[in-house]
């Protein structure tokens, strides 16, 4: 899986524990927490700053995903040497092939604790 389908896997894995546990995760919550998780990736800049803007309303899990699976095509499309790290290390070992770069996102349970601030503050 795409490390992007990870981070949505995971949060529909924590609102299923939450409910068979008899204590759900808000919709708004689970969105709250893929967002910061995604928001502190850095893979997303623009991305979360779009996401930042809609209406809060629209902040709902069908359009996280979409939103997020839309930004990580085009990030993967348009990522570059540099983006992903590799131009530093072939400039100065050029007999070198590219190892590969770690991509993974993950839901950290702490992610399901986070404040209204991630979707709220327009600065990020």
């Amino acid at each position: 899986a795409e490390p992007i389908e990870t981070v949505f896997l995971q949060l529909d894995e924590a609102i299923a524990f939450s409910i068979d546990g008899n204590d759900p995760i808000s919709e708004a919550a689970a969105v709250r927490a893929g967002y910061d998780v995604l928001a502190h990736s850095g893979l997303f800049p623009q991305d979360c700053k779009d996401w930042r803007k809609l209406p809060l309303v629209s902040h709902t899990l069908a359009n996280f995903h979409q939103h997020f699976t839309l930004a990580d095509e085009d990030r993967r499309l348009t990522a570059t040497t540099g983006s992903l790290g590799y131009a530093n290390l072939l400039a100065a070992t050029p007999s070198l092939a590219p190892a590969t770069v770690s991509d993974t996102l993950s839901l950290p349970f702490s992610a399901l604790s986070v404040s209204q601030t991630s979707v709220s503050s327009p600065e990020m």
